[in-house]
């Protein structure tokens, strides 16, 4: 009933007030009722809406299902119920992460409010919205964009720059870029859009400690981490004034914080911001939430990062069996947890056992999504590399090529997803020892995370790295010592003499430049 309540003005968007009362009239009344007339719409829809309520999604679609074919025998495409009907179907399978089957009901959505109000109309912006929600998930950025690109324009002429909506749709485009590893673009967007809720609401709103958090994501992707920290920090002292200590906000911007100290290598305060998030968690919620399975992948994380790998498979083992009690199987969240758990195991020499997680989040990706999901993508890489460690370079360089091949068809040439696939197929031809090969693939990826990043960024400094390696497995010293330089210069700026990456970018250095002076003393 509370869902129901909360969510009428959007299901029933473009009914008559009349339709609206009869349908809530027969659900507050007689919610039996709902289930024992199968021909009458009105109780069907309501028997759907009562099935939405409880998340009980495949019932409530089946309801829907009946009443929009009802509808449509009845009364044809253009009935406004018909476009409410499948606005709700669409969403109740999108609920269920069901991409494919939610997409065409939004898009029949779409067309049917195109006939009802024209092209510059809020409820056509809305579906638009929608159904850009949907491709994004479904990992198609592209189309997301231009479905936000449109309900932007359109909104644009509805209420002028500077208004909360066309705010909403500037952080949407923004994160679609970003996903597609234009971070330049994201970032104007995301400027955009606090500058605009700035106007709109002043310093301490949550919409402004939102962009704070979108543009502190942008900036770390790009390296920027001190950048990224000054404005997560913002968005959490803001937070604070507006909500207090234990609130999802304040946890969120903790949680981001976290997530940049530790890529800074500094793994105390990390910890300290995480455990935090955590505990604001279970206050908030209960022991199986999302945001509290959330909260232990990331300390699991953490954990792992300082070699304490027990202690992270106790958090990724605790975030997986929570997801599986909420979600079930084959969901997205639950192959995160068991590709966590199995890099865990990588590092710790289970390789049958991290196998095993990393096949389980593949298949369970391949059931949720298409061929060319990220999601899938990234499975694909988890397991050329684990079995890369078991010296099965022939396996290995089979899934690196399917995950590259799946990359370029989403995101294109200069994507960082893209490099990465390219450097993990260098690294097993260089295991091969075939090192032209290697190095081939190592010169694209840094000249791809050139573009993306520019100079100083991690990711250049790990193409530079590998091109190093493979130079020195080939004898040619001077190439590869003048790569493995500009990285350790690279990671000393980033990271600081300290950090793990820093020292072993160090160390690699000294060992080619030892390798060298033995053969100038032969």
């Amino acid at each position: 009933m509370e869902w129901l309540k909360k969510n009428k003005t959007l299901l029933f968007s473009g009914v008559s007030t009349t339709i609206i009362g009869v349908v809530l009239t027969a659900f507050l009344m007689n919610p039996k009722a709902a289930y024992l007339d199968s021909k009458n719409t009105t109780y069907l829809m309501s028997a759907g809406f009562i099935a939405m309520g409880m998340a009980q999604y495949p019932k409530a679609i089946a309801y829907l299902e009946q009443a929009l074919a009802i509808d449509l025998n009845i009364h044809g495409e253009d009935y406004p119920m018909v476009a409410i009907l499948r606005r709700i179907l669409g969403n109740a399978w999108l609920s269920l992460d069901k991409y494919s089957k939610a997409i065409p009901y939004l898009e029949q959505t779409l067309a049917s409010d195109l006939k009802t109000y024209g092209e510059y109309h809020p409820k056509v912006a809305i579906s638009r919205n929608i159904l850009g929600g949907a491709w994004h998930a479904f990992g198609n950025y592209a189309k997301a964009i231009a479905y936000y690109e449109q309900a932007l324009a359109s909104d644009l002429k509805t209420y002028g720059e500077d208004h909360p909506e066309v705010a909403v749709y500037h952080n949407k485009l923004g994160r679609e870029w970003k996903s597609l590893g234009k971070y330049s673009k994201a970032i104007a967007y995301y400027e955009q859009a606090l500058a605009s809720d700035l106007k709109s609401y002043g310093e301490d709103h949550p919409y402004v400690a939102i962009g704070r958090d979108n543009l502190g994501c942008a900036w770390q992707s790009l390296g920027k981490y001190s950048k990224a920290i000054a404005y997560h920090e913002q968005a959490l002292a803001s937070d604070l004034k507006t909500y207090g200590e234990d609130h999802p906000s304040v946890a969120v911007s903790r949680n981001n914080l976290g997530i940049a100290w530790l890529s800074l290598g500094k793994y105390p305060k990390a910890i300290a911001y995480l455990e935090q998030a955590l505990a604001s968690g279970l206050k908030t919620f209960d022991e199986d939430h999302p945001t509290v399975a959330t909260g232990r992948n990331n300390l699991g994380d953490a954990w792992q990062s300082l070699g304490k790998y027990a202690k992270a498979i106790a958090y990724f083992e605790q975030a997986l069996a929570s997801d599986l009690k909420t979600f079930g199987e084959d969901h997205p969240t639950v192959a995160i947890s068991r590709n966590n758990l199995g890099i865990a195991w990588q590092s710790l020499g289970k390789y049958p056992k991290a196998i095993a997680y990393f096949e389980q989040a593949l298949a369970s990706g391949l059931k949720t999504f298409d061929e060319d999901h990220p999601t899938v993508a990234t499975g694909r890489n988890n397991l050329g590399d684990a079995w890369q460690s078991l010296g099965k370079y022939a396996k290995a360089i089979a899934y690196f090529e399917q995950a590259l091949a799946s990359n370029l068809n989403t995101f294109g040439e200069d994507h960082p997803e893209v490099a990465i696939s390219r450097n993990n197929l260098g690294s097993a031809w260089k295991a091969l020892g075939k090192y032209s090969k290697a190095i081939a693939y190592h010169e694209q990826a840094l000249a791809s995370d050139l573009m993306t990043f520019g100079e100083d960024h991690p990711e250049v400094a790990m193409s530079r790295s590998n091109l190093g390696s493979a130079w020195k497995a080939l004898g040619k010293y001077p190439k590869a010592i003048a790569y493995l330089e500009q990285a350790l210069a690279s990671d000393l700026k980033t990271f600081g003499e300290d950090h793990p990456r820093t020292i072993l970018r160090a160390e690699n250095l000294a060992l080619a430049k030892a390798e060298a002076y033995k053969v100038v003393q032969r």
